[in-house]
This record gives C-alpha cells, sequence and structure tokens, in this order.
C-alpha cells in the first residue's frame, strides 16, 4: 500500500488533531451544569424537545433534555405542548428544588429567563433585575448557594447565588438575574416572597 506523506496531508491531519484535542480538553473543563460552548467561543443555545410541560404558581415546568440528559427546567409562563422544540434562556442549576405548590422535588432544575419556540420570538425574561448592587445586611449558606439580603437604597430583596465568601457590611454586585416568586428552600426551611438567583456575586468591600 502507498501511503500519502505529502507534507500538506501531513500538516491537514495535524490541524484537524489539534482542535479535537484542543475542543475536547475545553469540555472536560466546564464546570458542572456549564452551558456548551460553541466553536466560536460563544456560549451555545440549549435547545429541547418537550417531553413533558405544566404550569404552576406562575411558572412553566418543562421536562426535556440538557446536553443529551433529560431534566427538567422552570421559567415564564409559556403555552407549549409535548413535541414542540423549544430553546431556553440563560439556564441556571439547581439542585434539590423544592416546589410547595407542585407538591414534588427535582433532583435537578435549571430555572430560565425565558423559553422560545422554533420560528417564534424570545419569551421575555422573568426579571428585569439587571446590573445591581447593594449593602450586605443578612448571608445565608445552604444547600451549595450563598443567599444574601441586601438594601439597594429603595429596596430590600434577596439575591442567591454560588458560594461566596461574603460579610454583612460588605457591598455586592451581580449582572442580569431570574427572579423567583414564593420560592421554598428545603435546606433552609423557609420560603422567600421573592429572591433573585444570579450567576456570580462581585464583592467590594
Amino acid at each position: 500500500m502507498i501511503q500519502d506523506r505529502s507534507p500538506h496531508r501531513t500538516a491537514l491531519l495535524a490541524a484537524t488533531l489539534f482542535v479535537f484535542v484542543a475542543t475536547d480538553a475545553a469540555a472536560q473543563q466546564l464546570p458542572p451544569g456549564h452551558v456548551p460552548v460553541s466553536a466560536s467561543g460563544g456560549q451555545a443555545a440549549p435547545g429541547t424537545v418537550v417531553l413533558e410541560t405544566m404550569n404552576s404558581a406562575g411558572y412553566t415546568y418543562v421536562r426535556g433534555a440538557l446536553q443529551g440528559k433529560e431534566t427538567w427546567f422552570a421559567g415564564p409562563l409559556t403555552a407549549l405542548a409535548v413535541g414542540d422544540t423549544v430553546q431556553v434562556a440563560s439556564p441556571m442549576r439547581m439542585q434539590n428544588f423544592a416546589s410547595g405548590s407542585l407538591g414534588r422535588t427535582f433532583e435537578v432544575l435549571y430555572f430560565v429567563s425565558g423559553y422560545r419556540k422554533e420560528g417564534a420570538a424570545p419569551s421575555p425574561p422573568r426579571s428585569g433585575v439587571s446590573d445591581r448592587s447593594g449593602e450586605v445586611r443578612e448571608v445565608l449558606v445552604s444547600g451549595g448557594y450563598t443567599y444574601v439580603r441586601v438594601e439597594t437604597g429603595d429596596a430590600s430583596l434577596w439575591v442567591a447565588g454560588p458560594p461566596t465568601d461574603v460579610d454583612e457590611g460588605d457591598t455586592v454586585s451581580w449582572g442580569a438575574g431570574t427572579l423567583m416568586r414564593r420560592f421554598s428552600s428545603r435546606t433552609l426551611g423557609r420560603t422567600f416572597d421573592e429572591i433573585v438567583f444570579v450567576e456570580e456575586f462581585v464583592v467590594a468591600r
């Protein structure tokens, strides 16, 4: 058998191997629950086929799939039917989420800021809270999340995000978040009338 060892073919194979290895390595380094990264470097818009859907307490729950695994989503009220293909916006992972209105606990549930059916305009985000900051008045840590009650000058609100080293008196800021009403935390044993879930806190001491 005659093997093609031309410099051009060798360089092409090497470049292809490099891209494959780099992409695979990047995927392995993503934190649990992270949205897949597209080849262009940006976040890919996750999509799923609706396997089950229900409305409760002002939210639409969808059983679908993310990264090839069946899971549940919760987002703003949206008219969906089994078999619809939808994209979910800004999925945020929660573990052992207890829904008081449904009377069930989801082992894993993704809060989303909106659903978008194929060929339809995106649903409006549930939260109008974005790029805000305030002084921390209370801190709770439970279930892998940091909860802070902050004074923003004109309001007092609860914000929840990833584990963060923050103390009372600190000033924190955050970007866009997902507003949840009547959120029940099983690990804290309490229900928040309103709470904003964010992807990151920035602490200024």
